[in-house]
């Protein structure tokens, strides 16, 4: 998924799937331009997101399911939607507080018959 870009740097996501029950996410950030350091631009987000640290491969999330996402409830009285902070950890606080893949073996679904 392409992020659309905006006058700071552009973004892509990419989540792939590893088994029925884990994804691998990927973020990936660049920009067009050699002026400034883009780790520097997008180091701050990462740390908003997910709470790990640019340039560490595969490391454990700080903020997650049984710690609420570090979810800010003062923040929520004040206007914050959600209370999470950064857009990476909202994303991921919406796919996994869905669960796991439902059974759906023993679904009789029905059919219908457009007239």
């Amino acid at each position: 998924m392409l992020i659309p870009p905006n006058d700071r740097y552009n973004l892509a996501q990419m989540l792939v799937p590893l088994d029925d029950v884990n994804t691998m996410f990927y973020w990936v950030a660049w920009t067009g331009s050699v002026e400034g350091h883009l780790a520097g631009r997008v180091a701050p987000l990462l740390r908003r997101g997910t709470g790990s640290r640019p340039g560490r491969e595969l490391q454990k999330k700080k903020k997650f399911w049984k710690n609420r996402y570090l979810q800010d409830r003062d923040a929520m009285k004040r206007g914050d939607w959600t209370g999470i902070q950064g857009i990476p950890t909202q994303d991921m606080a919406m796919w996994e507080s869905m669960g796991p893949i439902t059974d759906r073996s023993q679904e009789r679904p029905g059919a219908t018959i457009s007239r």
